[in-house]
């Protein structure tokens, strides 16, 4: 009896973990495009082709705080960016933060996500780690400081 039940376990926690999508580990460089949820006004959760999820926090901006209420403009803004684009970004990896999320360069079919954030005024450039993007990228924020 106890073969019987320990074999059933087994299979449960094995069908379990078969459903949980992988979260999956990126490079540097790498890309990630899929169907997106907006968690607040510069982070986003993006489900790739490949049934993965990443978290990815938006590169270059700082979004209002979202208990506030300039956090909860911010974050409808940010969700009818996305809506307006499908639901579909592509991403391409800067680095990787402390929270272990994917700081990243986003565009859909709207344009540059950072930057339009920061033409509407619903984040401000976050000039520590401008650095880390290619010059072209740099400029294009600097002009929102």
């Amino acid at each position: 009896m106890y073969d019987v039940n320990m074999k059933i376990f087994y299979v449960i926690i094995c069908s379990f973990l078969l459903i949980i999508p992988a979260k999956a580990k990126l490079k540097i460089g790498a890309e990630i495009d899929g169907k997106v949820w907006v968690i607040d006004g510069d982070s986003l959760r993006i489900s790739s082709n490949d049934f993965k999820k990443y978290e990815v926090r938006i590169f270059g901006v700082n979004a209002p705080e979202l208990n506030t209420k300039k956090g909860k403009i911010a974050k409808t803004f940010m969700i009818k960016l996305i809506k307006k684009g499908n639901r579909k970004v592509s991403c391409k990896v800067i680095d990787i933060d402390r929270y272990k999320r994917y700081v990243s360069v986003c565009h859909n079919n709207q344009g540059d996500l950072a930057e339009i954030m920061l033409k509407n005024k619903q984040a401000k450039v976050l000039t520590r780690y401008l650095h880390l993007a290619p010059q072209e990228i740099q400029d294009r924020y600097n002009k929102y400081k």
